[in-house]
């Protein structure tokens, strides 16, 4: 087994506030980060990078209100 953690708590234990960028490169779990930084993203984190964009991760991303600048 491995232990996991989320976003939110990594940043919060560590002292992060208010990061400009979150960059996911787990190609494939990416919902589940997604989630476990709800805090981060309410908070107003402007930029979120994911390794794979598909329509699935954009719909979600969109629902999210974020939007694709960038492929």
């Amino acid at each position: 087994s491995i232990p996991v953690d989320s976003v939110d708590s990594i940043l919060r234990q560590r002292g992060f506030k208010n990061p400009k960028l979150v960059s996911i490169t787990t190609n494939g779990s990416d919902f589940e980060i997604l989630d476990g930084m709800r805090a981060t993203i309410e908070a107003g984190c402007p930029y979120i990078s994911l390794a794979a964009i598909t329509l699935e991760s954009q719909d979600y991303m969109e629902r999210i209100n974020y939007e694709r600048v960038a492929f």
